[in-house]
């Protein structure tokens, strides 16, 4: 296999750009290079100083809310193109994603993961293709929706009562007690995951002797030990500061593996615009508190969560 360079790989993304009508994204230039993202950050801060070297610009979709039709028509063009009528396959999100130009994390994040897409899919055809013959390739339910019998125990025991969750879908405003049961919730979920928990730990804990600050030594919610010295930090952001986040993402992000934030949907776009400028947005990974919850319950969300964190 070649050496891959910095000068090689910002060559490869020029050329595979030219190639595509909307700007190409991270998990395409993976998927069509088979680089993985773990070499990408050890030559760049992150896909974003690859793309900015090689002259990309940032995909739509890394700015707001993007139009559902766009991805339901680059869909419905894959389905077509991979003659999903006679395989009676349907692509996998990594493929999907890579197709149509936008990050596996914005789907996500916009649709609460791929089974809410199909969904959505669906429903649009219902209403504007109803005689589509993907109608019955896509099952109305997803298994993958309803949580199962299947329980994580460690994990289960930090999910808020029935009420809460009500709550949550009637709109109320999550409160302190809600980021305390979701803190813990992620706690146990980096036990189930085979990773070393810390509740609380101070900054410094994550930096290595050398680089320990001596002012300011903030508190993070949570962190898993995902390697030697190599952590991933969780912050559950109901009510706090955005510009506090920040400044503790900034304290530990070069030995962090992913930087992890839960937070509710009408503050993700306020996160997603503030880390836009800084050097560590690549690991930045948005969690909404349901997908925690659901990874708590049933055992294909607690998948799902896993790949989100550790390999999207």
């Amino acid at each position: 296999m070649a050496e891959h360079t910095r000068e090689s790989l910002i060559e490869k993304a020029r050329e595979l750009a030219s190639r595509q009508d909307d700007p190409l994204i991270r998990d395409a230039f993976i998927e069509l290079t088979g680089i993985s993202r773990h070499f990408i950050e050890q030559l760049f801060s992150g896909w974003r100083e690859l793309a900015d070297l090689a002259g990309i610009p940032a995909h739509p979709s890394a700015h707001g809310r993007f139009r559902d039709k766009v991805l339901f028509a680059k869909f419905h063009s894959l389905l077509k193109e991979k003659n999903v009528k006679e395989t009676k396959t349907i692509p996998f999100l990594r493929e999907f994603a890579a197709y149509a130009g936008y990050s596996r994390g914005a789907i996500h994040r916009r649709f609460g993961g791929y089974p809410g897409f199909l969904k959505a899919f669906r429903e649009d055809l219902m209403r504007n293709k109803p005689n589509s013959p993907y109608l019955e390739l896509i099952p109305s339910e997803s298994r993958h929706e309803e949580p199962g019998a299947r329980r994580t125990s460690q994990a289960e025991s930090a999910a808020p009562s029935p009420e809460r969750k009500a709550d949550r879908r009637r709109g109320i405003p999550l409160n302190r007690n809600d980021h305390d049961d979701i803190a813990h919730a992620m706690e146990n979920l980096g036990k189930v995951f085979g990773c070393e928990t810390l509740w609380k730990p101070k900054v410094n804990r994550l930096r290595p002797g050398k680089k320990s600050i001596t002012s300011k030594d903030k508190t993070l919610d949570v962190a898993w030990e995902y390697g030697k010295q190599m952590w991933v930090p969780i912050e559950v952001q109901i009510a706090g500061s955005v510009s506090d986040l920040i400044y503790r993402f900034q304290q530990v992000h070069q030995w962090s593996h992913r930087l992890v934030v839960v937070s509710s949907p009408d503050s993700a776009a306020e996160i997603e615009e503030a880390v836009a400028e800084y050097p560590f947005r690549d690991k930045v990974i948005i969690l909404a508190p349901d997908e925690v919850l659901a990874a708590t319950k049933d055992l294909d969300r607690l998948l799902q969560l896993r790949t989100r964190i550790f390999e999207s």
